[in-house]
């Protein structure tokens, strides 16, 4: 599958304005907090930061590993229980993955318009949402995301562009210092536990 992503900022009033008019207008999925962990470079395997991920949940997370041009990617998940993160930090540790960078959120997810939306909030980029179609084919990808602009355009959302993101991105995480995965396993029960 190919995930065609865009993303955008939202403010403190548009944020509040968008999650009423989904609560009314779209099917809410989920809700929950998360810890999203990016591993940094990995210079033995020769992958590029943030290739992979894993997202934990109260209850459960995944690993991901992602290859492609950001919000066009080829993604492989596999379903972890929670339990098991800390095995997993093990054999990535060992792979050579030496730090990791993380980002908490909550968010709540929707369907609308045949479309997955998230609301994100408590992140370091901010509040913001993502908009995200999965394609089985490549040439169903610019269909997609012209589905996404529309869609955004039409609910008066602004998202990014690539530079836009990355550079938002890169401003709000300069401070964020990566932590070495052994202390990565206390950050988590300590987030879940508050």
């Amino acid at each position: 599958m190919i995930e065609v992503e865009i993303r955008g900022p939202l403010n403190e009033e548009e944020f509040t304005n968008a999650i009423n008019f989904f609560e009314t207008n779209a099917k809410k999925t989920k809700e929950y907090e998360e810890i999203a962990l990016f591993f940094n470079e990995n210079k033995l395997l020769n992958l590029p930061g943030d290739t992979v991920r894993v997202k934990v949940k109260e209850k459960s997370s995944k690993l991901t590993f992602k290859t492609g041009k950001l919000g066009r990617e080829n993604e492989i998940e596999i379903e972890i229980k929670k339990e098991q993160v800390g095995e997993l930090l093990k054999i990535l540790g060992n792979l050579g993955f030496k730090t990791v960078s993380m980002a908490p959120s909550l968010r709540r997810d929707y369907l609308f318009d045949s479309v997955t939306i998230s609301l994100k909030e408590k992140c370091i980029i901010g509040k913001h949402f993502e908009m995200e179609i999965l394609v089985d084919k490549k040439e169903d990808v610019e269909k997609a995301q012209q589905k996404l602009m529309k869609l955004s355009k039409k609910l008066n959302f602004n998202s990014w562009s690539e530079s836009e993101y990355n550079e938002h991105k890169d401003k709000c995480w300069k401070n964020e210092k990566p932590k070495k995965i052994a202390e990565v396993n206390d950050f988590i029960d300590k987030f879940f536990d508050s």
